[in-house]
């Protein structure tokens, strides 16, 4: 077994931060300044950082003799398996079996329902390793050191592009024919926004809540070398979430005074944070008919498909033909909807 310290989690859910903080408060690091990207990240090179995201990497490892001090991972670093969500939901309880058997030591971030919209928002804007690796001087050719990696062509042409642009490209290579033709189209290049956002609060919204049905059949007690931390945890309580996952590792240097510095510079670059609160707010003025203006929110198109959704479980449809970009007050709005 492993003595590894081992930061699995979910794309998009600062497992590269949370490696940082562990490396600076195990003494890797003496710089308190966050090596923090234009977009929020922490996708540099620091001491302590050993990302194995392709199963080609963590393989290797486990048939070296190393003991790094921290290894980070996905759900599907472990195992090869291209279809992430169906991996997620039918998978990872034998990914959570693999490392709680080979290491003594492992937390597991993960989102709920109460974070998926800030993790997804994370994840189409944030995670760009086509950038990364070139800024970072790890390859000019990002394409062929992924191919190298392992990665599938699916994937690469997926993480080319990021925000509407990715989506677009991961539903063309999901969706099937007859749902495109349902929408009066046979490619989703063709979709207009309001078509595309119909179409996501469906097949998209669906695919990416499976993984929290998966989740919540999971029996934490079950995995002894495992520690479990809510996505929410490290918004909601910073300080706590941190000193949990440090004193997890034996990392004895827990000093409060750092920690409230290291959140304020991080928080003030986390700019989906409170996408979930925010939607939610939004969804219960619109069913309720409260007043409310939500133009400083910023919406994300993956914010609107969410919103669109929650209107739909709650027996509201939106009148969105040609509504390509939501209003931004409840006064707005209200003449959109269609209760059924």
């Amino acid at each position: 077994m492993k003595n590894t310290n081992v930061i699995l989690y979910t794309a998009g859910a600062y497992g590269s931060f949370i490696c940082w903080c562990c490396s600076y408060f195990s003494g890797l690091i003496s710089d308190r300044s966050i090596p923090l990207t234009t977009v929020g990240t922490v996708h540099n090179s620091f001491p302590g950082v050993n990302p194995l995201f392709f199963p080609s990497q963590f393989e290797e490892y486990m048939k070296s003799d190393k003991d790094l001090p921290f290894i980070q991972l996905h759900e599907t670093s472990v195992f090869n398996d291209s279809d992430y969500q169906k991996f997620v939901k039918e998978n990872v309880v034998d990914v959570l079996n693999y490392l709680n058997n080979n290491f003594s030591k492992t937390i597991y971030v993960y989102p709920t329902d109460t974070s998926i919209n800030w993790l997804i928002n994370n994840q189409y804007f944030k995670i760009r390793p086509f950038e990364d690796y070139i800024r970072l001087g790890i390859t000019n050719d990002p394409e062929e050191y992924l191919i190298s990696c392992g990665a599938e062509l699916r994937d690469i042409e997926k993480l080319k592009k990021f925000g509407v642009d990715r989506l677009r490209i991961e539903l063309s290579q999901q969706v099937l024919a007859d749902n495109l033709i349902k929408h009066g189209h046979t490619s989703i290049d063709g979709f207009d926004l309001w078509q595309l956002r119909e179409l996501s609060s469906e097949y998209f919204y669906d695919s990416k809540h499976a993984q929290l049905s998966a989740l919540a059949t999971i029996n934490q007690s079950d995995f002894k070398n495992i520690c479990f931390v809510r996505l929410d945890t490290l918004r909601d309580n910073f300080v706590e979430c941190l000193t949990t996952i440090l004193n997890y590792f034996d990392i004895s240097n827990t000093n409060v005074d750092d920690m409230n510095i290291i959140y304020n510079q991080w928080i003030v670059k986390q700019k989906y944070i409170n996408a979930d609160q925010q939607i939610d707010k939004i969804v219960n003025a619109l069913i309720n008919n409260i007043e409310l203006e939500w133009e400083t929110y910023k919406l994300t198109f993956f914010d609107e498909i969410a919103i669109q959704r929650k209107l739909l479980d709650n027996n509201i449809k939106i009148k969105c033909y040609n509504l390509n970009q939501f209003p931004t007050n409840t006064r707005n709005f209200l003449p959109l909807l269609e209760r059924v």
